[in-house]
């Protein structure tokens, strides 16, 4: 692109060599200039331009600050650098219309671009609301009328806010205060007593910080037992609330407990979820089990053979800890014996 295609789109000052887009042209002498030297340069016709131009020739003026305290721009009328005159005739009327323009609608003072809306300065006109806000009063005024009708209690209520709030920092537990914690033994010197201080602090935080990090087959035994005891249903219906304990129960053989304590997976149908109170006797739960399983117990003439004896085993797998099978002692009350989350089985012909 040439300097002439450059040239064709604005208009280089006459003082310096920017080449403005929005250029100011001169009313005296008819130079071009740009926002900068429009006001500094030195105009030879500025002390004919009254006499020669008369009142039809709008007048340059300095710069004027926004009234507006703290604001450090000009005024709309300083940009474009002109005042009107009421007294100028027509010419000066049309000048007054155009000031009249970018002045505040309401008090008619000359602000920057900024502050120029009523409701950024201090106006001293009623405020010019527009269409908009109307209807949103009107609508405002209505709805509080609907209230004053219908909840006529409610009308002169006013709803208390909130005081306000701020942060609070609070300082960390000091490591020698009571609640559990050791403190520094009055014997010792202060250089043993700072130094034992920090050895038992440093020695507390990892076994702390241990025993929160849960590892994941911990983690999946939390939520095995949160499914477990929103789904379980009581094993004897005439139970009280109390103590429960927790379990998933099913009918199988010697050698599927077997296989499951080897694979720890469970190939014999889907398992039911119970409780019963901890204190029950685990006779009663068996019991329970033969009633719930439809079962048939031991006839009169089998009932010394082992092969025909039901029995209850516990199948337990503790996180972190190997499989077991135990067989369960009748005698004895469930919360001993039956593992919290485990699989019991009722099995017939165990002879271990």
């Amino acid at each position: 692109m040439s300097s002439r295609d450059i040239l064709s789109v604005g208009s280089r000052c006459s003082v310096c060599p920017l080449v403005d887009f929005l250029p100011f042209t001169c009313p005296h002498c008819a130079q071009t200039f740009c926002s900068d030297h429009i006001r500094t340069h030195a105009c030879p016709d500025t002390s004919t331009a009254s006499t020669s131009a008369g009142p039809s020739t709008a007048a340059w003026s300095k710069q004027t600050r926004c009234p507006v305290q703290g604001c450090e721009r000009v005024t709309i009328e300083s940009v474009a650098g002109i005042t009107a005159d009421a007294d100028g005739g027509t010419s000066s009327g049309q000048v007054a219309d155009i000031a009249k323009e970018v002045r505040c609608p309401g008090c008619g003072g000359a602000f920057c671009v900024v502050h120029r809306q009523q409701a950024a300065h201090a106006c001293s006109a009623p405020e010019d609301f527009n269409d908009r806000h109307e209807a949103f009063l009107l609508r405002r005024s209505h709805a509080q009328e609907v209230l004053a009708r219908t909840f006529p209690d409610q009308a002169a209520r006013s709803i208390p806010k909130p005081p306000p709030q701020r942060d609070v920092v609070r300082p960390p537990p000091s490591a020698t205060t009571s609640g559990g914690r050791l403190g520094p033994s009055p014997d010792l010197p202060p250089t043993a007593v700072s130094s034992g201080t920090t050895s038992q602090t440093q020695t507390q935080v990892p076994a702390q910080t241990q025993s929160k990090t849960k590892s994941k087959a911990e983690k999946l035994y939390d939520m095995h037992l949160r499914k477990l005891r929103s789904l379980a249903k009581p094993l004897d219906s005439k139970q009280r609330d109390g103590d429960k304990r927790f379990f998933e129960w099913g009918t199988g053989d010697v050698e599927n407990a077997r296989k499951w304590a080897d694979s720890g997976k469970w190939e014999r149908g889907k398992l039911e979820r119970s409780w019963v109170l901890q204190e029950t006797p685990t006779g009663k739960v068996l019991d329970l089990l033969i009633a719930a399983s439809r079962t048939s117990r031991p006839t009169s003439t089998s009932a010394s053979d082992p092969a025909q004896t039901l029995s209850l085993i516990c199948l337990s797998s503790p996180p972190d800890a190997p499989r077991s099978l135990a067989l369960l002692d009748l005698s004895r009350p469930a919360r001993e014996q039956i593992f919290e989350g485990g699989v019991v089985l009722l099995v017939r012909g165990w002879t271990d």
